[in-house]
């Protein structure tokens, strides 16, 4: 069975991530994540992009349009883009960070104290790839996908150095000094 890049990405950004403790892994609703795309912090984010950044990660055409109509357009089609996660996505992404905190907080003690935020978004959005938008990994529904199967197994994933790179994101615009 090929693993599902979604599980290798998600082994890879375990060392940002939350104990195990309740409440730690928050699966952000279709509401939710629309709000995270349109909220004030997200203003600071559109207002640096350029016609062909929005065109490369949205796949708008955006012609006839100013910076400042192009950027609204942006922003309404990341918030549009959210899904809600299926229970089965929610089990499976619980199951995999269960099995990495042992892991995580004998390496990385402090990262593992970090909580964990999914949103997820359908594929037109960024490539189709995973990203970091604020605290959150926002996973495309296209990656999620295998996991709707039933063999879709944690022990299957490795970690892959591209995933950790992405990993650190967060954290990175939290302690910029580093």
């Amino acid at each position: 069975m090929r693993t599902p890049w979604v599980l290798v990405f998600l082994l890879g950004t375990a060392p940002m991530r939350l104990e195990g403790q309740e409440g730690g892994i928050q699966f952000l609703s279709r509401t939710e994540a629309s709000a995270a795309f349109t909220n004030a912090d997200a203003e600071a984010y559109y207002v640096r992009l350029q016609l062909g950044e929005m065109r490369a990660k949205t796949g708008l055409r955006l012609r006839g349009m100013d910076l400042v109509r192009a950027r609204g357009a942006t922003e309404r089609t990341y918030a549009a883009a959210t899904e809600d996660f299926t229970e089965r996505e929610r089990a499976v992404l619980r199951q995999a960070i269960a099995a990495m905190q042992p892991v995580i907080r004998a390496h990385a003690p402090l990262y593992a104290r970090m909580p964990w935020s999914f949103i997820k978004i359908k594929p037109t959005i960024e490539g189709g790839l995973p990203f970091t938008w604020g605290n959150s990994i926002v996973l495309p529904d296209i990656e999620l996908a295998p996991l709707q199967q039933s063999e879709a197994r944690v022990q299957d994933v490795r970690i892959v150095r591209p995933a950790i790179d992405t990993a650190c994101h967060p954290m990175q615009r939290g302690h910029t000094r580093y």
